[in-house]
């Protein structure tokens, strides 16, 4: 099977901040890839706002830009812009329209039947905060599957 970009390790700045390792006087942050415990130094940039809160980017090591996320690629850290240019797309965008609830829609229901919260600090008494907006994500990929099953099946019958 080719390698697509969801494959490669990711690390999300929210989930730092949320962890505390980033904080408002943060310049780095060593981060750390999957659980093979490939660490790397990056840069850290910081939005301030005159309420007190900030928004934290990391400093891409490959094109010097901001990302909310990294991805391990060839053992480096790289940005999504940088993945993208590498020739990587998503697993998603290789498979057509009308199939791909058969990639989406999995992910989405162990999402929805998972015993872990989808927050690093999950409100009290909600074990999955946007479930809603899951559920519908859900019901439309399997939408336009049935949809794309009626098309087939009027094609084939008119053939007949």
């Amino acid at each position: 099977m080719k390698r697509t970009i969801d494959d490669l390790p990711l690390v999300r700045v929210a989930t730092l901040v949320a962890l505390g390792e980033i904080g408002r006087q943060t310049a780095t942050a060593r981060v750390r890839f999957g659980d093979d415990g490939v660490e790397h130094q990056v840069g850290v940039t910081l939005r301030r706002f005159r309420n007190g809160g900030f928004w934290a980017l990391l400093v891409c090591p490959r094109c010097g830009g901001g990302s909310q996320r990294l991805r391990l690629l060839d053992d480096r850290p790289a940005c999504g812009k940088c993945v993208r240019a590498s020739g990587l797309i998503y697993r998603s965008q290789s498979v057509r329209t009308e199939k791909r609830h058969v990639v989406t829609a999995p992910p989405r229901v162990a999402m929805l039947n998972s015993d872990k919260p989808l927050r690093v600090h999950a409100r009290p008494g909600r074990m999955l905060d946007g479930r809603m907006k899951l559920e519908a994500r859900l019901k439309l990929s399997l939408i336009v599957a049935r949809k794309a099953k009626i098309a087939q099946f009027e094609k084939d019958l008119g053939e007949i």
